[in-house]
Formats: C-alpha cells, sequence, structure tokens
C-alpha cells in the first residue's frame, strides 16, 4: 500500500515539479528535507527565494546531516528554473492532492511500524528458532511460521527448504535447518 500510495504521489509530484524526481535533487525523494520542500514551496517560489535562505531551509530540514546544502539549493532553483508550469487551478488542485497523498504515506508507515511491533511481540510467545538464521527478522520469521505451521506436521525438512527461495544472506536456496525435533 506505502508503495501504491508513493507512486501515486509521484505522478503527482511530477505535475507540480516535473523534473523533481528524475533530477534526484534528494536521496530520498520521500526523505525528511526533500517534503519539506515539496510541502512548503512551489518551483515558482523556490526560484524568488535567496539562495542562503533555501540551504538553511534544507539543512535544518535535514537534522543538519546533509552535505553540501548550498549545493542542493542550487540545484533545486536550476530544476525549479526548467520545471512545466502548471495552469493556477491545476496547481492547486494537483497540491493538495499531493499534500494528502503524502499524509496517507506518513500514515500508512506508522500503521506499519505499529504491526511490526505486534508481530516481533506475538512472535516471542512462539517457541522458534528461525529469528536464529542470519539475515532472517522477526517479520520473515512470522510470514514462514503462517505459511509452514508447526513444524512437526512437516515430514521431511530438506524438500521444504529446498523449494524456497534463498533466504538473505544465503548463497543459494539450501538452507540447512534442523529444528530440535525434527527427524
Amino acid at each position: 500500500m506505502v508503495t501504491a500510495e508513493q507512486n501515486r504521489a509521484l505522478n503527482l509530484l511530477f505535475l507540480k515539479f516535473s523534473n523533481y524526481h528524475q533530477d534526484k535533487l534528494f536521496s530520498q525523494t520521500f526523505g525528511k528535507a526533500s517534503l519539506a520542500v515539496l510541502q512548503e514551496f512551489t518551483p515558482d517560489e523556490l526560484i524568488e527565494m535567496p539562495l542562503e535562505e533555501l540551504a538553511e531551509f534544507i539543512q535544518s530540514h535535514g537534522n543538519n546531516k546533509l552535505v553540501s546544502p548550498e549545493n542542493m539549493a542550487k540545484a533545486l532553483k536550476q530544476a525549479a528554473r526548467r520545471a512545466y508550469r502548471l495552469n493556477p487551478k491545476m496547481l492547486a488542485a494537483c497540491e493538495v492532492a499531493l499534500s494528502l497523498t503524502l499524509q496517507d504515506i506518513d500514515h500508512l508507515k506508522r500503521q506499519l511500524k505499529q504491526l511490526d511491533k505486534v508481530i516481533c511481540r506475538e512472535l516471542e510467545a512462539i517457541p522458534q528458532t528461525l529469528t536464529s538464521v542470519k539475515g532472517l527478522g522477526p517479520i520473515s520469521a512470522a510470514g514462514i511460521i503462517a505459511e509452514i505451521g508447526d513444524i512437526k506436521r512437516v515430514s521431511k525438512i530438506k524438500p521444504l527448504w529446498l523449494n524456497t527461495p534463498a533466504l538473505p544472506g544465503s548463497a543459494t536456496n539450501q538452507v540447512i535447518f534442523t529444528p530440535k525435533n525434527a527427524a
């Protein structure tokens, strides 16, 4: 769902600021500093804004972690000059839709974090050793447990794991897994 909303936001972003995403002005289009710029300014406002003020805005919203906010500000201003201009009536509607979509993305991300916490808490109640496998986190382990169920029901472990894709961090798809109670 987050990806679908991000794609919708990118489509709206293209209408508002045609070359923003394509020019890779920020390493993450949906990062904190990038979103602050998108929500606060139109391309015309970026052009009119003094370079130093824009650089300070970018730096403050990037938690003072950005390497070169001055260069980012210059690139933003250049991209804003090259951006396609929408009819003002269309721009207002596009900005509202983009703002709502960005709020949806933020809401969905918060919900995913809450869901991950619930899954981790529930996984602790289930006796399992899957999380000891390198590269296999609690969410993936919960998914595997949900698919397989009780490992005692599986008669042969090797065919089960041979037919699964490679786990993160493993060189092949042949993962050796022997639970304590398996024969």
